[in-house]
């Protein structure tokens, strides 16, 4: 039977970390990363962020510009504002955002 955490969740594996101890400067051994390990992992990260980013904009860009053309059509025909779906709105950013939470995920395992 699979152990509960102190959230009482038994979907992920339990582990015991009671024995674990940090590496010290007395061990010889490092804390952490060295600083140019650290400056890959961040160049790395901001890299993707980056690109990410670019997505957002690209998307952003097109949505709001179709609702822009959307909303302008409709003023000239009735001479009011319409009222927009922002149900079908965000379902137009869901792709960019699955890539983006799938991404992060995967950089977390």
């Amino acid at each position: 039977m699979a152990k509960k955490n102190r959230f009482g969740d038994t979907s992920l594996d339990f582990v015991d970390l009671s024995g674990h101890r940090e590496p010290n400067e007395e061990d010889g051994k490092s804390k952490g990363l060295t600083p140019d390990q650290k400056r890959l992992h961040w160049e790395a990260y901001a890299k993707k962020t980056e690109r990410q980013e670019e997505m957002f904009k690209r998307v952003f860009n097109y949505v709001f510009g179709e609702q822009a053309k959307e909303i302008s059509d409709y003023y000239e025909k009735h001479g009011q504002l319409p009222t927009l779906n922002d149900e079908e709105t965000a379902k137009r950013f869901e792709a960019a955002l699955r890539l983006t939470y799938e991404d992060a995920f995967q950089g977390a395992v």
